[in-house]
């Protein structure tokens, strides 16, 4: 086992909000494609220069965890509503993202199962969203974090095996199969975007799909990110803030990087400085609002993963420590 299942819950649900505030942040103080971003002094700087403009995205993945945990498994209407709510206050729509992000805490929960995560993700569908590329994004996220639980998440075969999963012909099995050519390639970020942009117009134009062209490459675009340097969470998110779409793939990348690389593959230093900025831009009281309580939230999850989670005794249990082993190793004194 390379990390605990512990420590990589804790990586999944903290890059997903360390992914979305480095995303808005950094496109913001830098702009697309501005090589600063590759630097991480300058990275840091731009996060202290910032004063306001939060990103908000990887809120949604905390809020679907706390519905999760308070239902003690998926309940669509608990969990719809809870969305519902969060995007009232929000003055920017993410469009289709929000299941995507949301869904990041149902794969953890159901990580071990791919039947049952189908089935689940199934269920989403259903009741959130209609839409078939919206349905297989979120499938697509979904599963590939569960590979990366697993540890079964194999880079160079990844997309292969994520198409397979998906079993469905459409727009983004062509691009994820154009995005495995352009890894194989070894091509840059901006001859990524060029390629997968043309070849999503070209679908467009056959097709006659109402999705925009930046809506069909944003996933391809995180899985290149991640695909590119799979070890490294750091220069993978880095490379997504220069997207269009920067913090919405930055909670993608993010999230698939921590489920693989755990929670401490994800830098302290950005860590301790997107606390603070939490803290003082959390927009609702119920959203896990600093580090040591995603934490915590992500610990929840776990137990209630592992069968174990009890509402009374789990409360303000911040520092207890988890053991994990077999049956029967650890005994009393």
């Amino acid at each position: 086992m390379k990390y605990s299942l512990l420590s990589q819950f804790k990586g999944a649900l903290l890059g997903a909000v360390v992914g979305g505030f480095i995303g808005q942040e950094l496109s913001i103080a830098a702009g697309s494609f501005t090589e600063s971003l590759s630097n991480s002094n300058s990275a840091r700087n731009s996060f202290q220069d910032l004063e306001k403009n939060p990103s908000r995205i990887g809120e949604i993945a905390l809020i679907s965890a706390r519905s999760l945990i308070k239902c003690e498994g998926l309940e669509l209407e608990d969990w719809q509503e809870s969305l519902k709510q969060w995007q009232n206050t929000q003055l920017v729509q993410y469009l289709n993202w929000e299941t995507g992000i949301a869904s990041i805490p149902v794969a953890m929960l159901y990580h071990e199962d791919e039947v049952k995560l189908r089935e689940k993700f199934n269920q989403i569908a259903e009741v959130w969203q209609g839409n078939l590329d919206v349905k297989l994004n979120n499938l697509a996220i979904g599963y590939t974090i569960a590979l990366g639980l697993q540890e079964k998440l194999d880079p160079g075969i990844a997309i292969p095996k994520t198409i397979f999963y998906l079993k469905e012909e459409s727009p983004l099995v062509e691009l994820l199969t154009e995005v495995q050519s352009l890894l194989e390639k070894q091509v840059d970020l901006k001859t990524a975007i060029v390629r997968l942009s043309k070849k999503a117009n070209e679908m467009k134009e056959l097709s006659k799909e109402a999705s925009t062209t930046a809506w069909l490459i944003s996933l391809p675009l995180a899985f290149y990110c991640f695909l590119s340097t799979p070890e490294n969470w750091q220069l993978a998110v880095l490379r997504a803030a220069r997207i269009r779409q920067g913090p919405q793939i930055c909670a993608i990348v993010g999230a698939i990087s921590g489920a693989y690389n755990s929670m401490v593959g994800i830098p302290v230093e950005w860590r301790r400085i997107v606390d603070a900025r939490i803290e003082k831009t959390s927009t609702m009281a119920k959203v896990a609002a600093r580090e040591a309580e995603i934490i915590e939230l992500a610990k929840s999850l776990w137990a209630l993963w592992c069968g174990v989670y009890n509402p009374e005794t789990m409360e303000n249990q911040l520092n207890l420590v988890p053991a994990v082993a077999a049956s029967n190793v650890i005994r009393p004194r």
